[in-house]
């Protein structure tokens, strides 16, 4: 089924809501600075807490989905998103920031898996339905590139102020109010003239269900590391101010939106391949930024991170919408982002595990252990990958 340009436009512009963290990223800094006496888990639940939050109400997405329609739902994650969004420059103590970005991670946790389940809804073609993620992955990314340029730029003078760059839920809103179709609840879909909720259904694959998920977990939190820290990165190498750090957070949303551009072509040609590629080209950016090096080669390790994480973000969406029936695609959907979210919400305590486990007393020997981590993990993925063609081709053989 072919669906108009402007309803691409309202789903892909929905993306921007998962990037809502790239304005906090260049303000780590000077939230500290400004609230000194906050404990630790305070100070990083305003970096991350959003993610904790859209992982538990993501899970109730998925199953809202069964019920409401996906628009109805939508309006009201958008509503609660500028409500919040924009109230979170407005406040002046710490208990009211947290409370604002946990309601931010609220509507969060509606927006992303209704928007991703409404593509698989809407486009069925593999090959459509990876180019859409793609680009959604990709649009995702170039917000999040704005947005933490914009918030680094504005933070150099009132850093509360760059809140209010989440105003753009607001056109965002009205999109999804005047175009977006009202599809019906997935109890009430059919598929392929099959109702699903017939008696007989077709079972969540939980054993692919949970490698997906595991693979995702790991890939997240380690590249949420850099994402997160990189503005004590900066501050402990001296390698600039809040401006460059928002330059460089910019860098690896660039990166994640060139490979979203063209994620259908490389999906096509990897396939079961994608995750080696990209745990070790991830493991190489941390390498890199393990090292004395200057700005430059920085730069191009968070352009690459960045690229190697909207790969893997794509990848893993349209695995989800490959691997469940029709009748739990929302709740696929939400699962990945459960994972994600968890796995962002844990990222910014990853340092302070591998400090503590291998007595490292720097933030680019953390790095280089990462980067022995992500290459371990990729090593284990190629050995996977290559089982699983062996069996395939076995199987065809019989």
């Amino acid at each position: 089924m072919k669906h108009s340009f402007i309803i691409k436009l309202t789903i892909i512009s929905m993306s921007f809501a998962m990037m809502s963290d790239s304005v906090v990223v260049p303000l780590v800094s000077q939230i500290f600075a400004t609230y000194p006496e906050a404990s630790a888990f305070s100070q990083n639940f305003i970096i991350s807490g959003t993610a904790l939050m859209m992982t538990m109400v993501s899970l109730l997405s998925g199953k809202l989905a069964q019920h409401f329609s996906k628009k109805d739902l939508l309006i009201v994650g958008f509503s609660l998103f500028a409500i919040a969004g924009i109230v979170s420059g407005l406040v002046n103590n710490i208990v009211m920031l947290s409370v604002c970005r946990g309601l931010t991670g609220v509507a969060m946790g509606l927006i992303s898996p209704l928007a991703l389940g409404l593509i698989s809804e809407l486009y069925t073609d593999i090959k459509e339905r990876s180019g859409i993620i793609g680009v959604y992955n990709g649009m995702m990314a170039a917000f999040g590139a704005a947005m933490s340029i914009a918030a680094g730029y504005i933070a150099v003078t009132n850093w509360q102020a760059a809140f209010f760059i989440n105003a753009i839920a607001i056109p965002v809103l009205i999109l999804t109010i005047v175009f977006l179709p009202r599809t019906p609840p997935e109890k009430q879909v059919n598929h392929d003239s099959i109702k699903v909720d017939a008696p007989i259904r077709e079972k969540i694959p939980a054993l692919k269900l949970t490698a997906i998920s595991v693979s995702a977990f790991f890939m997240n939190t380690l590249y949420c590391v850099i994402f997160y820290c990189i503005a004590l990165y900066i501050t402990d190498r001296n390698l600039g101010d809040s401006s460059v750090i928002g330059i460089l957070s910019s860098l690896g949303t660039l990166g994640s939106f060139s490979i979203g551009m063209i994620f259908s072509v490389i999906y096509m040609r990897t396939k079961r391949f994608s995750p080696t590629i990209f745990f070790i080209l991830l493991a190489a950016s941390y390498f890199v930024l393990s090292l004395p090096v200057g700005i430059i080669p920085v730069g191009l390790a968070c352009v690459v991170g960045g690229a190697c994480y909207g790969m893997s973000y794509s990848y893993y969406i349209v695995e989800i919408s490959e691997v469940m029936p029709a009748h739990a695609v929302s709740i696929g959907m939400a699962i990945i982002t459960s994972v994600i979210g968890v796995s962002m919400f844990l990222a910014p305590y990853v340092i302070s595990v591998y400090e503590s486990i291998f007595n490292l007393h720097s933030i680019s020997e953390t790095f280089l252990y990462i980067a022995i981590t992500l290459l371990t993990c990729g090593t284990l993925s190629l050995i996977l990958s290559l089982r699983e063609r062996k069996l395939l081709i076995t199987s065809s053989l019989e």
